[in-house]
């Protein structure tokens, strides 16, 4: 079954009503002719707010998705024959957007991840296991090139981190994504896929092939603030807890929705197994020195990597800095310490590397003067 929608508003706009070819219920093929706009029913407004409930921040694409559902809900049966690509920051809704148009469109919600796409034949395979896990299977409509046609019901197919799926296998996916094709051949069938949905997420854009870019729709998602994070806190754990709490745990978290819940659900055990009382900002004191985050949401990890840079007193290439820090994730760095630090104006990327800048210079000589104090 689809997933369920969130819990609260995230204030989806309604999108405009959509002008259809007789007998279709599609947009006309003809621009200069207008066309009576279909109304569309109340409810099916309703059931695109829903999916959206709750959601919160990136309004500019939560606007667009509403419009591209409600103009797909005409069509029956209900789908959505488009391909997104979400790029951002990691956290930023890549996912949880891809869920809840599956939510909107009622329609199996099929979710991959790169590193397991080694093969269009496993691609399908993939599709094929969870389609059977819900009863539904695609249908055999002829032959092509001496192979069965298979078309596929309609559904959404997710794969995040499609920068690691090969880039060979990218391009041999390019047919499936063109609109005036939409299909693939396989070793054993040719898979009709007019009715499917792909939905795609990377945080690393540049690393992913030109065409199937083109073949896309974009959506570029903004990382969250403070604010937005905090308004996700009350509604995923809403404990009436003073505002200031909230926006600190969205500080400590880096302002990623997944490590302030995490946070939050610390501090609520923090305070239930307490052994004294106290008041709830020196609890939240407790968390924090405890996952060893200072008061800016710094890690260790991160303060290692200011104090490479500022040892190094010079640019350091992407690999010079891997090999330097050999116990810490490549995907880790790229993708959480370095967009972070860059946001605290820490750091900064130039030509030759990247580098620690002044302020990010006087934090780490600020925590050595305190440390031998």
């Amino acid at each position: 079954m689809p997933p369920s929608a969130g819990e609260n508003t995230a204030g989806a706009a309604p999108g405009p009503t959509a002008a259809v070819k007789p007998g279709l219920g599609g947009i006309s093929e003809k621009p200069e002719q207008v066309q009576a706009a279909i109304a569309i029913p109340p409810a099916t407004r309703q059931r695109v707010r829903d999916a959206f409930f709750g959601f919160v921040g990136n309004e500019p694409a939560v606007a667009r998705l509403s419009n591209d559902l409600l103009r797909a809900l005409i069509d029956r049966p209900p789908h959505l024959s488009k391909n997104y690509l979400f790029t951002g920051l990691p956290s930023t809704g890549k996912t949880e957007l891809s869920r809840r148009i599956a939510v909107a469109l009622g329609l199996p919600f099929v979710k991959l991840d790169g590193r397991g796409v080694v093969s269009r034949e496993r691609l399908f395979e993939l599709v094929n296991g969870e389609l059977n896990q819900q009863d539904l299977a695609p249908s055999q409509v002829g032959q092509q090139v001496g192979l069965p046609v298979m078309e596929y019901p309609p559904l959404i197919v997710f794969i995040d981190e499609v920068h690691l799926v090969p880039k060979g296998l990218q391009e041999s996916l390019l047919t499936m994504l063109e609109a005036a094709d939409r299909t693939v051949v396989l070793a054993k069938q040719v898979a009709r896929v007019e009715k499917a949905t792909f939905l795609f997420a990377t945080t690393r854009a540049s690393d992913v092939d030109a065409a199937f870019v083109s073949r896309c729709d974009e959506i570029q998602l903004k990382e969250y603030g403070e604010e937005d994070v905090a308004r996700i806190l009350t509604h995923k754990v809403p404990h009436e807890w003073p505002k200031d709490i909230y926006l600190r745990l969205a500080r400590l978290g880096r302002c990623v929705p997944r490590v302030a819940i995490q946070l939050a659900n610390d501090l609520v055990t923090a305070v239930l197994v307490a052994e004294h009382p106290k008041e709830l900002s020196a609890h939240l004191d407790d968390v924090r020195r405890a996952r060893e985050i200072d008061e800016n949401g710094l890690t260790p990890m991160d303060l290692s990597y200011l104090d490479l840079l500022e040892r190094s007193n010079r640019p350091l290439g992407e690999q010079v800095a891997l090999n330097m820090l050999r116990t810490v994730d490549k995907e880790r760095i790229l993708n959480e310490i370095e967009p972070f630090l860059a946001r605290l104006g820490f750091i900064k990327h130039g030509p030759q590397g990247r580098e620690i800048t002044a302020a990010g210079k006087e934090y780490v000589l600020g925590r050595r003067r305190a440390g031998k104090q």
